[in-house]
This record gives structure tokens, sequence and C-alpha cells, in this order.
């Protein structure tokens, strides 16, 4: 299903329903940024805390 051209309300979504909308690249300083903003947790602001996390960076 593409959402190309078309102007969604809420219920147009049916529960279950995916959408391909492409690949982005996020770069380091959008993650922190983002992070920065809502999600302000040391292994998502510092590459070495990131590593030193359970998830090991």
């Amino acid at each position: 299903m593409t959402m190309t051209g078309k102007t969604w309300a809420y219920e147009d979504f049916v529960e279950g329903a995916s959408f391909d909308l492409g690949a982005k690249k996020v770069s380091a300083a959008e993650i922190i940024e983002f992070a920065s903003e809502f999600d302000a947790q040391p292994m998502h602001l510092d590459e070495e805390a990131g590593k030193a996390s359970i998830l090991g960076g």
C-alpha cells in the first residue's frame, strides 16, 4: 500500500497494516539531537556509554 498522493485520516488506518516508506539514513548527530530532546539516556548521547551498556553500543 502506498501513501503517496492521498490524504489519510485516522479512520483509514487498519490494525496490522504496514507501509513501505523507504529507507532513511540517520547520522550520529541526528540520533544525539533526537535523544537529547526525547530520551536523554547516557547510552544514547555518548558513544562510549553506549559501548559500555548492556547492548554494547
